[in-house]
């Protein structure tokens, strides 16, 4: 029998009512006694609503093991600073939160001490970042799990211990779940290849109620369990040799931009490295002037020069993938259940040229790189000091900007620079500096290397007659 219908709209934004069985909801409840180990001497604090499914860690689980359930009020849902006060003066022994509450709460040193008395905290409903594990070790002895799983596998289907840094990764199976990487023909891909992740088992739901054509579609037979069920979740990951799964994003994140397939949960992957960068989010959009672009939102624990943000990803990603924006904020727009609301991340602003002196190209060189400009992008005037980007640059203009100032400037000038130096002033004072070399010389006809190597053959022969001749007459 069916125990709820949870509505969720997914990454599509069009609401679905996924029927969840009793024997799912059981099997989800005694999975997380077991695999986190609850206590019955635990307190745990509620502050997700009925609506969002991550409620039913904080309520199911604990209430059928026995344990004490604390229920918290909006204000302590959204605010940190009431999140902080509850988990002290009720002494909380367990705390679960997305990513994105957990970044809130760590970034006061106040705030971040009602950390110590918990025992275990639980994360899940979005990727959560290297760092922040490695930061919430230094604050918490408690146990650290990251979990994973849609609405349509009961909230969760793997659990990952990440005590003390460990490598972040979504874990492995819990009880009664089976995890399948597939490609697009359905067969099982190898260790290390990325696929679509496929969920079955007793989590698995029943569907779609009154969806019957999208059930259908989402919700298969089980190519390898007789009698099974799986449902396909749209994410990306793959099987790590340790057995450990790897999220690498969601498929409906693929986006083209400039003709290139971009993921963009690899461009999150790489910028999240930063030692700087707490949490990160990578969008693609269209521009005012019906241009596709790439943009990055990070909050940091420091303003970040953006050239130097750009010069680290250029060393991980290929220029196609370095967004053209970076947009510094001081905290992610979250929706009431704390995950990021992408549709409220503002629009990257176009820097009005009005807004940048206007300084004319002074030099021969400035006036060189300044023309590449105006042909690349299409613009009748270009100053030294207005940036790539704001003038309609992509990353296409900058293959194009490369390879017109190699042909003009006859110099080996590496992609990377351009991403780097993005203003004529900044990109000439690299080049006065002696930073791309000079091209050299054409390569030899392929004409003259034949001809030269028949003459050396021919040396070659004669020598070896006259040897001949010299053997003879001795």
């Amino acid at each position: 029998d069916p125990a709820y219908v949870m509505f969720t709209s997914g990454t599509t934004g069009v609401p679905k009512g996924v029927v969840v069985e009793h024997r799912s909801l059981v099997n989800f409840s005694l999975a997380m006694i077991r695999r986190l180990e609850f206590d019955e001497r635990d307190i745990v604090l509620s502050l997700f609503t009925l609506t969002f499914d991550m409620s039913g860690t904080e309520i199911f689980a604990p209430l059928v093991n026995g344990q004490k359930v604390v229920i918290g009020n909006f204000a302590q849902q959204l605010f940190t600073g009431a999140t902080a006060e509850i988990l002290q003066s009720r002494c909380i022994t367990v705390f679960q939160g997305t990513p994105s509450n957990l970044q809130l709460l760590i970034g006061d040193e106040i705030r971040s001490r009602c950390l110590t008395g918990l025992r275990l905290v639980l994360a899940g409903a979005e990727p959560f970042p290297q760092v922040l594990s490695e930061r919430l070790s230094t604050l918490t002895s408690a146990r650290i799990f990251n979990l994973y799983g849609p609405t349509e596998a009961t909230t969760y289907a793997t659990c990952k211990e990440l005590t003390g840094g460990e490598r972040v990764t979504i874990g492995s199976p819990i009880d009664n779940a089976r995890v399948y990487i597939l490609n697009p023909a359905g067969g099982l891909q190898p260790i290390g290849v990325p696929g679509e992740l496929c969920i079955g088992g007793d989590g698995v739901a029943r569907g779609y109620i009154k969806q019957e054509i999208l059930t259908a579609e989402q919700f298969l037979q089980d190519p390898f369990v007789a009698g099974g069920r799986i449902y396909k979740t749209g994410d990306i990951a793959r099987f790590l040799p340790d057995g450990d799964i790897q999220f690498l994003g969601r498929s409906d994140y693929q986006v083209q931009i400039d003709g290139f397939r971009v993921e963009l949960g690899e461009i999150e992957h790489c910028i999240a490295g930063h030692p700087h960068v707490r949490q990160v989010v990578a969008a693609a959009g269209i521009d005012g002037r019906q241009k596709k672009y790439l943009a990055a939102y990070l909050v940091a624990d420091e303003r970040l020069v953006e050239a130097a943000l750009r010069s680290y990803i250029s060393k991980k990603l290929p220029p196609f993938m370095i967004p053209g924006h970076f947009i510094q904020l001081e905290r992610m727009p979250l929706n009431p259940n704390g995950k990021v609301d992408r549709s409220k991340l503002p629009a990257p602003g176009v820097m009005s040229r009005d807004e940048v002196e206007f300084v004319a190209p002074s030099t021969e060189l400035e006036e060189t790189v300044a023309a590449a400009w105006k042909q690349v992008l299409q613009v009748e005037k270009v100053g030294i000091n207005e940036n790539f980007f704001d003038l309609g640059g992509n990353s296409l203009a900058v293959i194009q900007l490369n390879r017109v100032l190699k042909e003009r400037l006859q110099r080996d000038i590496p992609v990377v620079a351009m991403y780097e130096h993005l203003t004529v002033k900044a990109f000439v004072r690299f080049l006065e500096q002696g930073q791309a070399r000079q091209i050299s010389d054409p390569i030899p006809q392929p004409e003259t290397d034949r001809s030269a190597a028949m003459d050396r053959a021919k040396n070659s022969r004669s020598q070896q007659k006259n040897k001949r001749r010299l053997n003879r007459n001795d």
